[in-house]
């Protein structure tokens, strides 16, 4: 799996959010301004419900700019150990079953690149990661998350 189709899809993704981002604040907007103000006697809380929530909005869509940014300034050398801005490549010996995650500044995307392949993006607050920093490719371990345990082999990291 390529690095940089990787980056490249994550970056489409995250713009494609942040447009849907945008559009859903400047909705809300417009209905706050049109909600009835303090001054007004049949007035409720809806102008200051929509402040609050346009302020949230704001505040994820200056996370989704962060991430864009972090992607779009990547290194392009080569990763050898688990850090950030690496995809690892990791399989479980007992189910053979592979799975590739890139270590990024937020967590929660997906990126589906065919049917049998997709990348989840975790973070460095992210519970797999802990398992994951400074390992090298070939290294095998156990993950225990909660109730569930599981052995992975790293097979690469870019």
């Amino acid at each position: 799996m390529d690095k940089n189709e990787v980056v490249q899809l994550g970056i489409k993704e995250l713009e494609m959010r942040l447009d849907n981002l945008e559009k859903t604040i400047e909705g809300e907007d417009k209905k706050r301004k049109e909600a009835p103000s303090a001054m007004e006697s049949w007035s409720d809380n809806t102008r200051f419900e929509k402040e609050m929530l346009i302020g949230k909005l704001e505040e994820e869509k200056s996370k989704i700019k962060r991430h864009i940014a972090f992607l779009q300034n990547l290194s392009s050398t080569p990763k050898t150990k688990v850090e950030e801005g690496a995809l690892i490549e990791v399989k479980n010996p007992e189910t053979s079953r592979i799975q590739f995650y890139f270590v990024s500044i937020f967590a929660g995307l997906e990126i589906k690149i065919d049917d049998d392949r997709e990348v989840l993006f975790i973070s460095k607050n992210s519970p797999l990661l802990n398992f994951l920093l400074n390992k090298e490719e070939g290294n095998e371990f156990k993950v225990e998350i909660d109730t569930t345990a599981q052995k992975l082999k790293i097979l690469s990291i870019k």
